[in-house]
């Protein structure tokens, strides 16, 4: 997206669809750690032994009232 003299002219855009995505994801869903304990292979690249297990839940949301009673 940003290599040398020539950039994407979309990439503003791309970024900023991916913040609302990540935005709108963990206000609908709570994520969990299966496991405290959390092991790294040691490479070039720290990575994890087994990856991040976690679950997911959706969140309890309470539903708004706008001013004429419909939202």
């Amino acid at each position: 997206m940003k290599a040398g003299g020539r950039i994407c002219l979309g990439k503003d855009s791309a970024y900023l669809q991916m913040k609302m995505a990540m935005a709108l994801i963990l206000y609908f869903f709570e994520f969990k750690l299966v496991s405290k304990e959390i092991k790294y292979r040691m490479m070039m690249v720290l990575a994890m032994e087994n990856g991040l297990q976690v679950t997911v839940q959706a969140r309890k949301i309470p539903k708004l009232q706008g001013a004429n009673g419909i939202l």
